[in-house]
């Protein structure tokens, strides 16, 4: 059988049960991306049938990229790599450029695929989408000499400065300062969410000690001061960010935490967050020959 349309309300659960598995976003952009601006639709859409095994290829325009969704129960069947990488080609010459590709980690063979088996440079990571259980959750008091406050522009260079050295671990490259070089358009959108109530700073005796911000129900960025951690500073974050999500009721506050990052994943597990999907991502740049 092979690759085809989808051709029944079943099948489609059934996929969508898997990008849910991958994490929600991807389980929302397989969907079409309902209520955002940024999808710029569907260029392939296929679901695979083949002696048990089961899956789909879902190809499309995201912020302008081209987005693979790739994913198989149990695993990508062996034989089948050939006619996986043509249709990966096939994508890439209707959309040209740089793509990105979100698969589930569990499936061995395609991740094999993925890293080893295609003609471009390929890079990337694994993250855990974790949630916190909304029925648990209880808030933290600040212990005198914190505060929580809206991020304001003048605190610009200084937050840039300690995202760069904190999350320095999570960049493609670690020596450069992917937040100061890009700090106008971060200024711009921390500002916005500020006026939301989604983008605070925490000073410990007026000194910055961390910085959280949010879209939504998602936590999207949250760190500390590389010389003030280890010592609870980041539950404060964390527990303010989720008590802010829970009292909007925006949703299930949740957030993402590379797979390499054992601590931090530690510190998510032991705040009472669980693991709610298990994302491969895999970028591909731009190539001529695509």
């Amino acid at each position: 059988m092979g690759y085809r349309a989808f051709a029944s309300e079943q099948e489609q659960a059934q996929a969508a049960q898997l990008m849910a598995a991958i994490d929600r976003g991807e389980k929302w952009i397989f969907a079409g991306a309902p209520g955002s601006a940024e999808f710029g639709g569907y260029l392939q859409k296929l679901y695979f049938e083949r002696s048990g095994t089961w899956g789909v290829f879902h190809a499309c325009l995201f912020r302008d990229r081209l987005r693979l969704q790739i994913g198989f129960r149990p695993d990508l069947p062996l034989g089948e790599e050939t006619g996986l990488v043509e249709l990966i080609r096939q994508a890439r010459r209707l959309a040209p450029g740089p793509a990105s590709i979100w698969y589930p980690p569990e499936n061995v063979r395609l991740e094999h695929v993925i890293w080893q088996g295609l003609p471009w440079l390929v890079r990337g990571h694994k993250t855990y989408e974790l949630a916190f259980d909304s029925v648990v959750f209880a808030p933290l008091a600040l212990p005198h000499g914190l505060e929580i406050v809206p991020y304001n522009r003048s605190w610009l260079d200084a937050v840039c400065q300690l995202l760069d050295l904190a999350l320095a671990h999570t960049f493609a490259d670690p020596a450069v300062p992917v937040f100061s070089r890009g700090k106008a358009d971060f200024d711009a959108a921390w500002q916005r969410q500020a006026q939301a109530g989604a983008c605070c700073l925490l000073l410990e005796k007026h000194a910055l000690a961390g910085f959280v911000s949010r879209r939504g129900a998602e936590i999207d960025l949250m760190a500390v001061a590389p010389g003030r951690q280890g010592r609870g500073l980041g539950r404060h974050l964390l527990h303010q960010a989720c008590e802010a999500i829970l009292a909007e009721q925006s949703g299930e506050p949740h957030l993402y935490c590379l797979e390499s990052n054992a601590r931090a994943l530690s510190f998510y597990l032991r705040e009472g967050m669980h693991v709610t999907g298990h994302a491969g991502y895999a970028w591909l740049e731009a190539r001529p020959e695509t």
